[in-house]
């Protein structure tokens, strides 16, 4: 990225300085979200080969303009897009340096979403009461092994309050906080991330897809329609990776495990199991009804849209801020595609769950990586997600 680069900011804080690390910059990726729709939450994580042919970046160097900067965990890293949207902010966690005989040397700088602190923290409570799923995200994030803040931000988290009951636990004390959050995720059957303006989110099982939300960021389209965004490349799969009709759901304690199994999909596709664990609850109702529901979804192979990369660097200011303001993890929109411009165009509602940014010297690309709305949870007198026949009635 050349000096003065109006694409990018990128800056080293310590809480007392701001080093602008910008022109040094040689290539920046960026990840967020996760790769399939059955991984578990992991903080963001962005990767940064910065010049370093005068040491600049050397911690030893007490001659540089950036000593004092270049500290694991005690500073951090935040990008932000032509001063309109802050892409990432998190710690820096390593770095590491490739020194050429020739003199071009650099600095590898990785850092990861705040929240990647989880992975090494541990719950110090001894037990919890039975609460809602909200509740107990809450208590997790405030308890003293976690103690989550993020002083930059005037919402360090925004949590739903739940739909399901979770059991008292007097098993948590020494649990790792990362393994406990997930595991009431997958007891709600909802959404942990961090969004856009770096607060923690927490949705709930409750939060379902209607057609104005995904008419809200329009759609992606490889016909020139006006109002959609075009893409560069797309990637579609139909395939059985994401193909379970056995599932088992077993409770954090291993007392109680339910299976629920389609007959008829294993008749016809062979039995593909999945096994669901550390489930927060132990009442045999609620966890059969999880085990119909992760079936219900997953029951057929889907002809779905895994990816697709849009050019950033092309579009227009106003197009550039609906992109990143309006699409976030967890949003929705719909994805147009005619293959090879033969035939009927195929139109497939999708939720995000993976943003990769790959920003170099001449172009900035994003990557959004989608859970299909294949069957989402009905919405009553919705033209699209109000069909009986076509959606679940949820979890």
């Amino acid at each position: 990225m050349a000096t003065g680069d109006k694409r990018v900011f990128i800056g080293l804080n310590d809480g007392t300085e701001i080093w602008n690390v910008t022109s040094y910059v040689i290539n920046t990726t960026v990840s967020l979200g996760k790769n399939q729709i059955l991984d578990t939450f992991q903080p963001g994580t962005a990767t940064f080969y910065l010049k370093n042919f005068n040491r600049e970046f050397d911690p030893t160097n007490t001659g540089s303009a950036f000593y004092g900067a270049v500290l694991p965990r005690a500073t951090w890293v935040y990008i932000e897009i032509e001063g309109m949207n802050t892409l990432f902010d998190g710690w820096v966690d390593d770095w590491s340096f490739e020194y050429d005989v020739n003199g071009e040397s650099t600095a590898v700088l990785v850092a990861s979403e705040r929240t990647g602190l989880f992975a090494r923290q541990y719950i110090l409570a001894s037990s919890f009461p039975a609460e809602l799923t909200g509740a107990r995200v809450t208590r997790v994030l405030q308890d003293g092994g976690v103690a989550y803040t993020n002083p930059y931000n005037v919402n360090p988290y925004i949590v739903d309050d739940g739909t399901k009951m979770l059991d008292a636990d007097t098993t948590c004390r020494g649990r790792n906080a990362l393994e406990y959050l997930n595991s009431i995720v997958d007891s709600e059957q909802g959404n942990f991330y961090t969004d856009q303006a770096g607060s923690l989110i927490f949705k709930d099982a409750n939060n379902s897809v209607t057609s104005a939300a995904t008419a809200v960021t329009q759609f992606f389209t490889d016909d020139g329609t006006s109002g959609a965004y075009p893409y560069t490349d797309i990637d579609l799969s139909y395939s059985t990776d994401l193909l379970y009709n056995k599932v088992s759901v077993t409770s954090n304690d291993e007392t109680r495990t339910v299976t629920a199994t389609d007959s008829v999909s294993a008749g016809l596709y062979q039995i593909s199991q999945l096994d669901v664990s550390a489930i927060l609850y132990n009442d045999s109702t609620t966890m059969s009804y999880l085990a119909n529901y992760i079936v219900s979804k997953y029951n057929e192979p889907q002809y779905r849209v895994n990816n697709l990369t849009v050019s950033f660097t092309n579009l227009d200011n106003t197009r550039k801020n609906n992109l990143l303001d309006l699409l976030g993890l967890n949003s929705y929109c719909k994805v147009k595609f005619t293959p090879n411009g033969t035939g009927s165009a195929i139109n497939r509602f999708c939720k995000v769950i993976g943003i990769e940014h790959a920003i170099d010297i001449d172009d900035h690309n994003v990557t959004f990586t989608f859970e299909s709305i294949m069957n989402p949870s009905i919405v009553l007198d919705d033209v699209e997600f109000g069909k009986l026949d076509s959606y679940s009635l949820g979890f």
